[in-house]
């Protein structure tokens, strides 16, 4: 999840408390999901009652990121022989 304008220290801290975390690791060979920016404006725009359903739907919808050096990682239009 790209962190937006808009994001509060308060939102920072219970995504914290979901067990979320700060990209710091480089190389890192997790395996990490893009959470598209429409789900993240609407999980700013949340209520605090709101905020578990608007999570779960955004992990729902991010979609795999590639990881560099990972062979695996390549693109679907790219033919392996």
């Amino acid at each position: 999840m790209t962190v937006q304008a808009g994001f509060s220290d308060e939102l920072w801290h219970w995504l914290l408390e979901q067990g979320w975390r700060e990209l710091r690791y480089r190389p890192d060979r997790r395996h990490y999901r893009a959470v598209p920016a429409t789900c993240v404006t609407e999980l700013i725009d949340a209520s605090a009652e709101e905020r578990p359903l608007m999570l779960a739907a955004a992990v729902e919808r991010a979609s795999y990121r590639p990881i560099i050096g990972d062979p695996n990682a390549v693109p679907s239009y790219v033919a392996r022989h």
